[in-house]
């Protein structure tokens, strides 16, 4: 039965950037770091593979969240720069 396999990392990540060109948010990558890690950004947002895996299994990559969690993202990240300066 092909939906008892176990998700690879590599179908879980396909998935989770499927749903977000799904819901239109604006996507570019993967860049790789020189540590070998795949960096998106989503929506004006920096987010490593494993979090988007992550936020898309944990179901926040719907049309109900999606604004609000990309925005509260940007917003720490945009913190964060601000203090570092």
């Amino acid at each position: 039965m092909p939906g008892s396999q176990p998700t690879t990392g590599f179908s879980k990540i396909k998935q989770a950037l499927l749903a977000l060109e799904a819901l239109d948010i604006p996507l570019q990558g993967p860049f790789v770091t020189p540590g070998g890690q795949h960096i998106y950004v989503v929506d004006a947002c920096l987010l490593v593979e494993a979090e988007i895996v992550e936020l898309h299994s944990s179901g926040k990559f719907n049309a109900e969240n999606i604004a609000a969690v990309l925005n509260e993202i940007r917003r720490h990240q945009t913190a964060n720069i601000n203090v570092n300066l």
